[in-house]
């Protein structure tokens, strides 16, 4: 074989394998910076986030994809990072056995009698409607608290909470498990937007709500 030609194949290799070494090079970088775009829980809870749920990929999140229509950029960021969920989809964002609860930012019983029998005060709200948040252990038993003292001092006042009560107290519970007054007032003006469909005279008439037995 002609020498030219042989020197031409020779190149073509050469070419060839830099290539393929380039390639394994950037596929390489490539894993890490995805990895490390997975949202993280708030207050150091394990990372047990898989992802945020995609944009209307079921029924149930058209309530939440209309809310977060609503707010401003900064205060999608929040949502996002937070996790903010409905929790009938808590599935998409919490691993199962990692210790992450999904939490009610407000007070089911503030809605419901009894868990899962429906809401006189508001008939489309359910349990999976609820918007609601991933706590560790930790986080979860300070807001719990939280709730039983607020629960008790309503009762002992034998004052029914309005919605904007019951947002207030809300609001001052998840800012003790670690959240930022910014943060935390977006994640409830989510909540608003999310209530405003199911019930709309529940927020913009500051109706009354239950009073907790707990």
């Amino acid at each position: 074989m002609p020498l030219p030609i042989l020197y031409a194949i020779g190149v073509g290799v050469v070419i060839a394998v830099r290539v393929v070494v380039v390639a394994v090079k950037v596929g390489a970088k490539v894993v890490p910076k995805v990895a490390a775009q997975v949202p993280k829980v708030i207050n150091k809870v394990p990372a047990a986030a898989k992802t945020v749920a995609k944009k209307g990929n079921t029924p149930l999140n058209k309530y939440l994809d209309k809310a977060m229509d609503k707010l401003s950029k900064f205060c999608q960021k929040v949502v996002k990072k937070n996790n903010v969920h409905l929790h009938g989809r808590k599935g998409d964002v919490i691993t199962p056995g990692s210790g992450v609860e999904s939490d009610h930012i407000m007070q089911n019983a503030m809605l419901e009698g009894a868990r899962g029998k429906g809401s006189a005060i508001c008939p489309e709200y359910t349990v999976g409607r609820g918007p609601s948040m991933p706590l560790g252990e930790k986080a979860h038993d300070i807001k719990s608290g939280s709730q039983k003292d607020n629960s008790k001092i309503l009762r002992s006042q034998g004052k029914q909470p309005t919605y904007s009560d019951a947002r207030e107290m809300s609001k001052k519970q998840i800012e003790k498990t670690g959240l930022s007054k910014r943060d935390a007032e977006c994640i409830m003006k989510l909540t608003d937007e999310v209530f405003r469909q199911l019930c709309p005279d529940l927020v913009d008439k500051n109706q009354k709500m239950r009073t907790p037995k707990r």
